[in-house]
This record gives C-alpha cells, structure tokens and sequence, in this order.
C-alpha cells in the first residue's frame, strides 16, 4: 500500500491471514501509517514515514482495520484479513463476481464494519457461474 497525492493507494486491499503488508511512501512529505482493528477500535500498528521509506506488518486476525495517517487526516483505506480460500470486495451496489470457482459445497460470508449486516450461509457453486443473493444471511 502506497502512500501518495495525500492518498493511499490502493484504498482496499484484501489479503490473507499472515500475509506481509507493505506500506511504501512515494511522496515528499513525511506520513504515518495508523492501523486499527475495526471490532476493537484498537491500534494494531503505528509508525511514522519519511519519505522513500518502507515498512511492513503482518496481519494475524481476520477482519476490518482502517488506515490512516495521523499528518494529514483525510488519507484513509481498508484492508480486509481473511482465511477464505476466495474473497473479493462487493462494489457500491453489493455486486461481485469470484471467477474460477471450482463447482462444490462453500460458506459464504459477507463481512461489514457493522456487525448487525455480517452473516454467512451454505452456498453451492455448480457450473460456470452461480448467481448467489446474500441480501438475507442466516
């Protein structure tokens, strides 16, 4: 995840249980990095970044952090954590699509930073592409 124009970039980024994150920033200006576990509003990692500085943390709870810089309070972004063997972002709508799904029996999860909107269900994928509606979750 890179900081720069004040930005993070990408703002979403979707990872694995124990995969590195890498915070790089390109700009001029010194940044921080602030992550905090969404379900706590606890601060997992904080470090200050100079510029052309990098830095990495590994996630070892799946869920929601925001990121922020501290320095300039409107760069923000998300990063998701997950065990799933498949994972995407829906997009504003609540749409998504996960290709190369092989046919089988999965769990569907859909995760929100409110926990009364996360649930999951059984789902079957069967043939090349399988229209789920997570609208109501059990």
């Amino acid at each position: 995840m890179d900081q720069l124009g004040l930005a993070f970039m990408p703002t979403q980024l979707l990872v694995r249980v124990g995969q590195p994150v890498v915070f790089t920033n390109s700009e001029s200006l010194a940044h921080n990095v602030h992550v905090a576990f969404i379900d706590t509003d606890s601060t997992i990692f904080l470090a200050d970044m100079d510029p052309n500085e990098r830095t990495q943390i590994v996630l070892d709870a799946e869920g929601g952090y925001d990121v922020t810089c501290d320095v300039h309070p409107g760069m923000r972004a998300f990063i998701y954590v997950t065990t799933a063997p498949h994972a995407t972002f829906a997009d504003p709508d609540g749409g998504f699509s996960i290709p190369d799904v092989p046919p089988g029996s999965y769990i569907a999860s859909v995760w929100s930073a409110s926990m009364d909107l996360r649930g999951q269900r059984t789902v079957q994928v069967s043939g090349p592409s399988t229209v789920l509606d997570l609208s109501i979750l059990q």
